[in-house]
């Protein structure tokens, strides 16, 4: 869950300069209203970190609190609004349903992701909505603007199943109301239209902004332990180079972005390369190499840091990784961190892993980071550990740099990140 700041104003002529520049940044939380008391202005910010305020409007703070926002569960007057609400649909489409059962099954909770609502899987499984337009009822909904007027689409999300699924589609996303754009695009390649009618949605996690398209990429809240933690943990990393070989739309990447790292990112699904670009379009400098572009090089991409790149977006299998470096130098990057991403295994890159390093790291960087994301029962941790250090050839207990836990995947099954010195 992240906690966000929540900063107090007392010189009113403060305020105007404060809210500005957290909305040039995407800083600002609109669904939260900024409120006034006799002596000072409250605003609610995405912000984690009081000094991503430039100094002269720090000054002006006479106070900071914290609120969780991750997952904005309702209020007592969103879910009191629902209930009403929905009480009236079924009354007036004459849905005879018993008061007391149909409070019980209203969902009580859900995400907020502008301008999407995100409902828990089950919500509407219960007998009474089988017989529901819910398109006619989240019309109803919407036009009572209990959530704000930017909420425009609502869907359910259903457990993630075991499937092989490479592509990372979200293949239980339920949509309830709205039009969430083009069918069937997942097994052929996106056109700039099909992107331009696509449906997005966007959400500010540790004050970074993401976007994806919900009908085709999958977005899970609680990667942001881990994106805080890379984000508290891994400053300064300025001139050198993050390799992330399944980046999806930048869920773990664009936290070393912003650390100053330059990225070189893998994936296969197009649509999370489009969101990873939205999110990073008019921010920072990028380059996309699709599938069958051959005219990257080395000196291509030295090039581009003279002009400032620096993110290199690959849409395609990281099985490519070797052949797109064919032409760099030996020893010729200064890698400080690999993250590997994917669940339920990320084993399949080990052995990349350690080839790029072998091949291409400079020799004045003494170690390097990887970042192993693996879905572990708890009672095993060790037995993975003693694996992961056979697999890269490690013997010393120290270079285990951290265990992280990041969330439960079921039950004693947890999505870890273990954190190696190699």
């Amino acid at each position: 869950m992240g906690n966000y700041l929540i900063i107090e104003i007392e010189d009113a002529k403060s305020i105007k300069p404060i809210k500005t520049y957290l909305e040039s940044i995407n800083g600002l939380n609109k669904q939260k209203k900024i409120s006034r008391t006799d002596t000072s202005t409250r605003i609610f910010t995405y912000l984690t970190d009081i000094n991503d305020l430039p100094h002269e409007l720090k000054q002006s703070i006479a106070s900071i609190n914290e609120y969780n926002e991750d997952f904005k569960e309702t209020s007592n007057n969103n879910s009191n609004g629902l209930v009403s609400s929905i009480i009236e649909f079924f009354n007036k489409n004459n849905l005879h349903v018993q008061e007391d059962k149909l409070i019980e099954h209203i969902p009580k909770k859900w995400s907020i992701y502008p301008p999407m609502i995100l409902f828990n899987y089950n919500s509407f499984d219960n007998e009474i909505w089988h017989n529901v337009d819910f398109n006619a009822l989240f019309e109803y909904i919407r036009n009572k603007k209990l959530f704000g007027s930017e909420i425009t689409h609502f869907a359910v999300n259903q457990p993630i199943i075991k499937t092989n699924n490479e592509m990372r589609k979200p293949v239980n996303l339920i949509p309830l109301y709205g039009d969430f754009g083009p069918d069937n695009k997942c097994d052929s390649i996106p056109t700039q239209e099909d992107f331009s009618s696509a449906f997005w949605c966007t959400v500010i996690q540790n004050g970074i902004f993401q976007t994806w398209c919900p009908k085709y990429t999958m977005f899970s809240r609680g990667n942001i332990k881990e994106k805080a933690r890379i984000l508290s943990t891994y400053k300064n990393l300025n001139n050198s180079i993050v390799f992330d070989l399944y980046c999806g739309i930048g869920y773990f990447s664009l936290s070393y972005l912003k650390n100053g790292a330059t990225l070189f990112c893998w994936e296969l699904n197009p649509w999370s390369i489009e969101g990873f670009r939205r999110s990073i379009n008019g921010k920072y400098k990028y380059r996309i190499v699709q599938k069958d572009d051959e005219n990257f090089n080395y000196e291509i991409y030295q090039e581009d840091i003279k002009k400032g790149v620096r993110v290199f977006l690959f849409v395609e299998s990281n099985e490519n990784v070797t052949r797109r470096l064919t032409t760099f130098p030996s020893n010729s990057l200064n890698i400080s961190h690999i993250n590997l991403g994917l669940l339920p295994t990320s084993y399949n890159s080990w052995l990349l892993t350690r080839k790029i390093l072998q091949e291409y790291r400079q020799k004045s960087v003494e170690s390097t980071l990887i970042h192993i994301h693996e879905n572990y029962h708890i009672d095993e941790i060790q037995k993975l550990i003693e694996f992961i250090k056979s697999e890269y050839g490690v013997s010393n207990d120290d270079q285990i740099k951290g265990i992280n836990k990041i969330k439960s995947y079921a039950p004693d099954i947890w999505h870890l990140v273990i954190d190696l010195q190699y």
